[in-house]
């Protein structure tokens, strides 16, 4: 299957950033999955998060993209999530944070 991300998305933050396929449950226990991949890239380029296998998220999940995104702040990269999936995108919507790490088409 192919993915397509929004032009400006490559723009705004590819400069280094790596592509990683985020795992499908993103839920309480499964952290470890996810850091264990993501925290190096973050640090040391920072990462476009592919959402479009996600079947499963949780509170412990979003809690680990907002930390991932906290730690590419302090680190000055950056973690953009693309192609999530209809129910990855409207649980961000109605918590706010769609603006926040989604990252939206022009």
């Amino acid at each position: 299957m192919a993915t397509h991300f929004p032009i400006d998305c490559l723009h705004a933050s590819l400069a280094g950033a790596r592509l990683l396929a985020c795992p499908p449950r993103l839920v309480r226990g499964n952290e470890t999955e996810l850091f264990a991949t993501a925290l190096p890239m973050v640090e040391s380029t920072g990462i476009i998060l592919d959402m479009s296998g996600v079947k499963a998220l949780d509170a412990a999940g979003i809690g680990s993209l907002m930390t991932l995104r906290q730690v590419a702040e302090r680190a000055g990269t950056t973690v953009t999530l693309v192609n999530p999936t209809r129910r990855t995108r409207e649980l961000l919507e109605v918590l706010g944070l769609d603006g926040v790490l989604l990252c939206r088409e022009a």
